[in-house]
């Protein structure tokens, strides 16, 4: 997109007070040679491999997993009158609907 069009678009949203130059449009897209591009691309890559060696996969033990389960059970059943009094309960609430019924059906 050429210059011209953003300032006409600048101007139609009003943002164009603060411009002064085209300079400043020409300024704020910076171009991104190929060469910087990769060279980007590698940095990153580098970073990525370094983190994957650095932290260990950590693997579920299914023995943890259903023992943490049963302690989650455990402290529902366990749970006394006021703190279940406490947790807010919340119940659908269905609108009621009139039926009108002949005579006949009843």
């Amino acid at each position: 997109m050429s210059t011209r069009k953003t300032f006409q678009k600048m101007k139609k949203k009003k943002h164009y007070k603060n411009f002064e130059s085209t300079e400043l449009l020409q300024n704020k897209h910076k171009v991104v040679t190929l060469q910087n591009a990769s060279d980007q691309i590698l940095e990153f890559q580098t970073k990525i491999t370094e983190k994957l060696h650095e932290e260990p996969i950590i693997e579920n033990n299914k023995d943890e997993i259903t023992a943490s389960k049963n302690k989650l059970k455990q402290v529902k059943r366990n749970r006394t009158d006021d703190e279940y009094n406490n947790v807010i309960h919340i119940k659908r609430i269905r609108p009621f609907i009139p039926v009108e019924l002949d005579s006949e059906e009843l």
